[in-house]
């Protein structure tokens, strides 16, 4: 074992990065204190107590309070500390999965971004997607908003909101009386949360169009859409998938938006 060496509290905190008022507050409370005083007051830590002293700070990070810890360590064992590592590492289990959740969100809002900064109301393309889970809810217009919520709180968690809200529109709808074909709204999943009840938005080829404004406008990125799959040879999907964005980050309507994807089932063939 390495020899010892005696570190003024100046010394002790500037080694471990942390305050002085610290390392007097663990002293006065009896849960870490130096290994010498001096007759002049001064107070010396034996750097072998390193060890010790992050020991501490690593149980602080876990959650434990100082009550806690100076209670453990007045008496530790190996049943208690196998007690606290159980609790522990379900808890840090729970704080990586909401983690993991969060990076998922902020990716993908991330992508909507950076997608809206670029000129692209005037495109129509064909795009390859992944698979997707959602729910779909069959929910009429006119719901009120508790009433709305509530409905979403049936089916999956809140926290799943984020993700964002999306329209399914009847492509029979839009050809025989423009937009107001509402089927209902669709919602991303986490896929570790996904209820028996969701649908998967396949994966496959998908027509897109985008239109930045109020919803007034969005007939026409239909209209040109369709007028593209007749050109193309296209048959579509019965339903169209639109949804928002954007409404995160600007502050005006004329700003917002809407992407609108209908999957493609084949290309018709000429005779």
């Amino acid at each position: 074992m390495k020899p010892s060496h005696l570190l003024t509290v100046q010394q002790f905190s500037n080694l471990h990065q942390v305050n002085k008022r610290t390392l007097h507050y663990y002293d006065t409370i009896g849960l870490f204190s130096p290994t010498q005083k001096g007759e002049n007051g001064y107070r010396y830590y034996d750097t072998t107590q390193s060890v010790h002293f992050e020991y501490i700070q690593f149980l602080k990070g876990l959650g434990l309070s100082l009550d806690e810890i100076r209670t453990y360590l007045q008496q530790p064992n190996a049943q208690d500390f196998l007690k606290l590592a159980d609790e522990k590492l379900d808890e840090l289990a729970r704080q990586i999965k909401q983690l993991q959740r969060q990076c998922e969100i902020l990716q993908l809002k991330k992508e909507q971004v950076e997608k809206s900064l670029h000129p692209v109301e005037e495109k129509i393309q064909i795009v390859d997607c992944q698979e997707d889970a959602i729910v779909l809810l069959e929910v009429r217009q006119g719901l009120e908003d508790t009433e709305f919520f509530k409905k979403i709180k049936e089916h999956f968690s809140m926290e799943q909101l984020p993700l964002g809200i999306g329209t399914v529109i009847s492509l029979d709808g839009v050809r025989q009386q423009g937009i107001n074909s509402h089927e209902g709204f669709f919602f991303r999943c986490f896929e570790e949360t996904i209820p028996s009840t969701s649908l998967r938005k396949t994966k496959g080829r998908y027509l897109c169009g985008y239109h930045r404004g109020t919803w007034e406008g969005i007939p026409a990125v239909y209209e040109r859409m369709l007028h593209f799959a007749k050109e193309h040879h296209l048959q579509l999907g019965a339903y169209a998938y639109e949804r928002g964005l954007n409404e995160f980050v600007i502050e005006r309507e004329e700003e917002y938006l809407t992407e609108v994807m209908i999957p493609i089932l084949e290309e018709k063939v000429e005779d």
